[in-house]
């Protein structure tokens, strides 16, 4: 099963909004069935 973007958004805005939750920065890498880069996001100081 692939992953759209759409859908990498979606994780990666949902992870985020966690990790402010928690108070910690990470780094957020989304990839499909085949270890193929989707999405990715740096938060600050992560």
């Amino acid at each position: 099963m692939n992953i759209t973007l759409a859908q990498a958004e979606i994780a990666i805005a949902t992870t985020k909004t966690k990790a402010i939750e928690i108070n910690t920065k990470i780094d957020i890498c989304i990839v499909d069935a085949v270890a193929n880069l989707v999405a990715f996001l740096g938060m600050d100081g992560a």
